[in-house]
């Protein structure tokens, strides 16, 4: 049986990659955006997978998803914020270090989730 609704929206796929996916089939994939879109064989449930984290150095994200038919354009953004807040335990009562950054920094950290890391993508709304 699978986990898919004990994971949040957004989550890393670990322990690897391969594991992650083991139970879902592969529906779609981005070479320009450099994901895949899944479905868990036991419950249905859609999941977008980064590839290519591990040339980071960082887990591959995966993303639960709603509408399947529009998976390039679900923005993960939001979903990847939190993702982040949370593995940080939260944000701090500092500023963003940034100049002009009005954004609360992580806990622990003097920069936002914008400015702390860089290595994803994100709207001018987070």
């Amino acid at each position: 049986m699978c986990n898919c609704s004990s994971l949040s929206e957004c989550t890393a796929a670990l322990p690897t990659r391969e594991i992650f996916i083991a139970n879902f089939n592969k529906l779609g994939d981005s070479t320009k955006l450099w994901v895949e879109l899944f479905v868990c064989n036991d419950c249905g449930q859609h999941w977008i997978i980064e590839e290519g984290g591990p040339m980071d150095r960082r887990a591959d994200m995966a993303f639960k998803i709603s509408d399947s038919k529009n998976w390039l354009n679900y923005d993960m953004s939001s979903a990847l914020s939190e993702w982040l807040i949370t593995q940080h335990g939260g944000l701090s009562d500092i500023q963003c270090s940034y100049s002009g950054c009005e954004n609360k920094a992580l806990a622990n950290m003097v920069v936002c989730v914008k400015h702390g890391h860089s290595e994803h993508q994100w709207s001018d709304t987070t």
